[in-house]
């Protein structure tokens, strides 16, 4: 079971890693092309649209790989981060279609990829919520089956809503975009951070206190990284470096 265990978390980890290099990659051919084509000012856009994920993205790894190292996959955050941070990593999906268009193809089925970055967003709000519960001290034996039944109902939602705002462009959230998805998202994180700062009254310890306080910080530093602006990309990366810190410490350890 232990092994498995572990097997499971790895396989997680290397998905993500192949994510963040895809990422990477792709970010360089948007900026190489938008530098072709335009010039710095479109470069300059694109960072404030991806820079952001892309610091996440390679933020995400860290805290799995100290579990791995520190072997504490069977710890409470072994339970939690993996599956949470490998579905924050299919946020990547928002390059997808600048990327393919920089590189001079066609993408074909825009409306697939739509629904993978809606579910990519409910997803990672929901997991952030029921992670938020758990440290909170729900404990059940059918903790799989909630997370399951979050994941569905998140990708039911992400396949129901009108493709009707779609403009051909999903790097960015705007005030048209995507309205009742972004205020499902929005309540989904702000009852996490309210659970998570509950978490920390109910239970002072140092070490519950500074676990909150990262994950607020990374939620909301997930958050902001979808508005096209440079004070929120700059908050952004502000508040999930800091985080990634505090969870890389005390992955593992124990209240």
């Amino acid at each position: 079971m232990q092994n498995q265990n572990r097997k499971t978390i790895v396989s997680l980890l290397v998905v993500q890693i192949i994510i963040t290099l895809l990422y990477a990659f792709a970010l360089f051919e948007v900026l190489l092309s938008s530098f072709k084509s335009v010039g710095w000012s479109e470069v300059e856009n694109n960072l404030l649209d991806y820079l952001p994920h892309l610091v996440i993205l390679i933020c995400s790894l860290w805290p799995q790989a100290a579990l791995i190292f520190k072997h504490k996959l069977h710890s409470q955050d072994g339970e939690i981060m993996p599956l949470l941070f490998t579905i924050t990593a299919m946020q990547a999906s928002l390059i997808v279609v600048d990327a393919v268009e920089a590189m001079g193809y066609i993408f074909v089925y825009p409306e697939a990829l739509l629904v993978i970055q809606r579910f990519s967003l409910l997803a990672t709000a929901a997991l952030f919520l029921l992670s938020s519960i758990r440290y909170y001290g729900f404990s059940s034996s059918n903790i799989g089956t909630y997370t399951l039944l979050f994941l569905a109902i998140s990708l039911l939602i992400s396949a129901l809503v009108p493709f009707s705002s779609y403009h051909g462009r999903m790097s960015t959230m705007t005030p048209g975009y995507e309205v009742y998805v972004q205020i499902v998202v929005i309540v989904l994180y702000f009852i996490a951070i309210i659970t998570f700062i509950m978490t920390a009254v109910k239970d002072k310890t140092s070490l519950n206190i500074k676990r909150s306080i990262a994950f607020i910080m990374l939620a909301l530093s997930i958050y902001f990284a979808y508005f096209n602006i440079i004070y929120t990309a700059a908050t952004s990366i502000v508040l999930a470096i800091p985080a990634t810190i505090i969870l890389v410490l005390n992955a593992g350890d124990s209240l």
